[in-house]
């Protein structure tokens, strides 16, 4: 039977299920009954009902003790769950899979072990401690993942905006291991992420044993100020390759530097371009100069670009004189 106090009148009838609340989950993965109605019977019935297994399934569907006035059934028809007076009425209860007995009383058990329905099973105290053990582990847990959880969203988020930039980008920890790396980073190299993360910067960009001497975020990490150089290197083929490098620090709240970010620009091309333009020119001066007849050349405001030995010539004028007064009218 049910408990018929004023304390108790929200709670359902004996034999009744709770018609609405996270007990009217009857169908739930395990649905549970607790039989001794203590202290205990609080703590467990305060625990289970801010699980997070409580959120996703689990379901008490009644309380019962010999003694109306137990902490745990005044506590569980406060929560809406069905309290009685005997044991055999808490084993009608519909759909149940576990009954917890805090009992602590031989007597009990043997009640229990024979009014259990098929299918139910029964524990005792030392497996309900056993059982909140494992609740306290799952909701230790569950917190420590909402924890670590907004510092991931975050990391992937910062993850995004640099993989969303054209140039190699590397985030660098003050002993030179690398902590991040953009996409343009493991296109230019080749490499996976598990291949680069943790080692050194020197080793992953410039195959060598030990950091660069100098570095070129030395710099970086004296001023705490951004700097830009240009590299000139051999790759791991032994072709000759040129980098221009930003290097940034990182700081926290205080002003301390924390972590160093790289980033890198391959001037290969456009370095051997101007290379081969200059060569160009040098070779089309030379033969401008080689050719008897005088030639000038001005741009359209009349300054003198070039004045061959055919000029110097003609004009008496050396070429030196004619660069150094710059314009055209200066010797016509």
């Amino acid at each position: 039977m049910t408990r018929t106090d004023s304390k108790s009148t929200s709670s359902p009838k004996s034999g009744e299920q709770p018609s609405s609340g996270k007990a009217s989950r009857i169908d739930s993965s395990l649905n549970i009954a607790i039989a001794g109605a203590g202290q205990e019977c609080v703590d467990l019935l305060d625990f289970m009902s801010h699980s997070a297994l409580w959120q996703s399934g689990l379901n008490i569907l009644g309380v019962a003790d010999t003694d109306p006035e137990a902490p745990g059934i005044i506590y569980a028809g406060e929560m809406n769950i069905s309290t009685f007076s005997t044991f055999q009425d808490l084993c009608q209860l519909k759909g149940l899979n576990l009954i917890i007995d805090l009992t602590g009383d031989e007597k009990a058990v043997k009640e229990l072990n024979c009014a259990q329905p098929p299918g139910c099973s029964v524990i005792d105290r030392r497996g309900a401690q056993l059982l909140l053990g494992l609740f306290t582990t799952e909701a230790k847990d569950a917190g420590a993942k909402q924890e670590v959880r907004p510092e991931l969203e975050e990391l992937q988020k910062y993850q995004k905006i640099l993989d969303s930039l054209p140039d190699q980008i590397m985030v660098i920890n003050k002993d030179m291991s690398i902590d991040m790396v953009n996409k343009a980073f493991l296109n230019e190299t080749g490499l996976t992420r598990e291949e680069v993360l943790g080692k050194g910067c020197h080793e992953v960009r410039y195959g060598l044993d030990t950091p660069c001497s100098p570095c070129c975020l030395d710099e970086v990490k004296k001023r705490k100020k951004t700097t830009v150089v240009y590299k000139k290197y051999l790759d791991h083929e032994g072709r000759e390759r040129f980098d221009f490098i930003t290097g940034a620090p990182i700081l926290d709240d205080q002003g301390n530097l924390v972590q160093l970010l790289e980033s890198t620009k391959d001037a290969t091309a456009r370095v051997q371009l101007e290379g081969e333009a200059q060569q160009t020119g040098t070779f089309l001066q030379n033969v401008i100069q080689s050719i008897v007849d005088g030639i000038v050349v001005v741009d359209t405001k009349g300054m003198v670009l070039l004045f061959n030995e055919g000029m110097e010539r003609l004009t008496g004028y050396p070429a030196e004189e004619i660069m150094n007064k710059g314009h055209l009218s200066s010797f016509y």
